[in-house]
């Protein structure tokens, strides 16, 4: 099996395996699926990464039975948690009505915050941000997974 373990938000993930006389096979990553080809005695397969985030399972099936499967991981070249970061350094840079400091971004609010408050948001959003753009998920943040098999 040849896949590599990340790969940037957008770029075309390939899988191979050795052909065993198999008449049809098909990769799956999550919902999504490509019928592989053959081509000297190798089954290749190509998917996009741009739908998926984080770690995704994948399964290659041949003649209905997985005779590969794995994961690997998908990182964005800009978190989506970028803009939280960027709001809160914006919103701290001004000065705060009543002491207090609100931002509101991508479903995102915090109301009525100090700025030790402001710190701390910054601190944790950065950090998944990072975890995103490096490829480790961020360990103090959520982990998805993608990848159901029927």
């Amino acid at each position: 099996m040849d896949a590599k373990a990340t790969y940037i938000q957008g770029e075309t993930a390939t899988f191979t395996v050795a052909d065993a006389c198999y008449s049809s096979v098909t990769l799956r990553c999550g919902e999504l699926s490509a019928q592989m080809s053959l081509d000297h005695d190798v089954w290749t397969g190509r998917i996009s990464t741009a739908p998926l985030h984080g770690r995704c399972n994948f399964a290659v099936i041949a003649d209905g039975v997985a005779v590969a499967s794995g994961s690997f991981y998908v990182r964005p070249l800009v978190s989506k948690w970028r803009r939280v970061v960027e709001a809160i350094d914006a919103a701290m840079q001004k000065n705060a009505v009543n002491g207090k400091y609100s931002i509101s971004v991508d479903g995102i609010s915090l109301t009525d915050k100090t700025f030790d408050e402001m710190v701390k948001f910054r601190e944790y959003f950065g950090g998944l941000a990072e975890g995103d753009e490096n490829g480790t998920g961020g360990s103090s943040g959520p982990s998805f997974t993608v990848g159901v098999y029927a």
